[in-house]
C-alpha cells in the first residue's frame, strides 16, 4: 500500500511538473483553421495549432475550461470530431496507420490531464505511455 502511495504521489508530481512548463520552447506554429471567424473559432478549443519543438511537431491544443472539467465519452468523441475537421487536412496530421495513437493520446490527455490548459499530441508516436505521450 505504500508503495501505491509514493507511485501516486511521483506520478501527480510529474503531471503538475509537466503541467507548469511554459511554451517558452515553442519554435514555430501555424493555426490549423485561419480561415474560421476569430472570434468564434471552435466549439471546444479555445487554440488549436501546430508547433515545432526541437524539430518535433505537435499539435498544441487548447481545450476551453467546460471540456476540461467534462467526463462525458460524448464530448471526447465530438472535440476529436472537431480536430479532425479543422485539422487532418495537414501535412503533419498522421496517416491511418498511426492515427489510432494520436486519438489514444487525445484520450489519455482528456482523462488525466484536466488541470492542463495546454495539451501537445505527437503524430509520430507508436504508442502512449502513462504520461499520454
Amino acid at each position: 500500500m505504500r508503495n501505491k502511495k509514493l507511485y501516486l504521489y511521483i506520478l501527480l508530481g510529474a503531471l503538475i511538473l509537466v503541467s507548469c512548463q511554459e511554451d517558452n520552447d515553442i519554435n514555430k506554429s501555424k493555426s490549423c483553421s485561419a480561415d474560421k471567424d476569430e472570434l468564434n473559432k471552435y466549439e471546444y478549443f479555445n487554440n488549436i495549432k501546430w508547433i515545432n519543438r526541437d524539430g518535433v511537431w505537435s499539435l498544441s491544443v487548447s481545450p476551453k475550461r467546460s471540456l476540461r472539467l467534462s467526463v462525458s465519452k460524448d464530448d471526447i468523441k465530438k472535440s476529436w470530431q472537431e480536430l479532425k475537421e479543422n485539422c487532418s487536412n495537414d501535412y503533419r496530421w498522421p496517416d491511418s496507420n498511426k492515427e489510432e495513437v494520436f486519438y489514444q493520446q487525445y484520450k489519455c490527455h482528456f482523462n488525466k490531464a484536466k488541470v492542463k490548459k495546454r495539451r501537445n499530441l505527437e503524430p509520430g508516436k507508436d504508442s502512449i505511455n502513462f504520461l499520454c505521450n
